[in-house]
């Protein structure tokens, strides 16, 4: 049973993540636009706007694969 929780849980991180990713992309789609008109100081303002998304997503990775490695034992 304890198997089929982590597993569970697994699950349940990977549509957390890619909803990070997707809103990581959109920014970078963001700031690529802004470069495009030739604002490049605003396009990199815009961009760090993705550190926090990038930072959850590779939290909730570190998570699921401890999950993942626990889940084989």
């Amino acid at each position: 049973m304890e198997n089929e929780a982590l597993k569970g849980a697994l699950l349940a991180l990977f549509p957390m993540i890619t909803e990070r990713l997707k809103q990581t992309h959109d920014i970078a789609a963001a700031a690529g636009a802004c470069a495009a008109t030739g604002n490049h100081g605003g396009a990199f303002r815009i961009l760090l706007d993705i550190e926090q998304n990038t930072y959850e997503a590779n939290m909730l990775l570190n998570a699921a694969c401890l999950i993942r490695r626990e889940s084989e034992e």
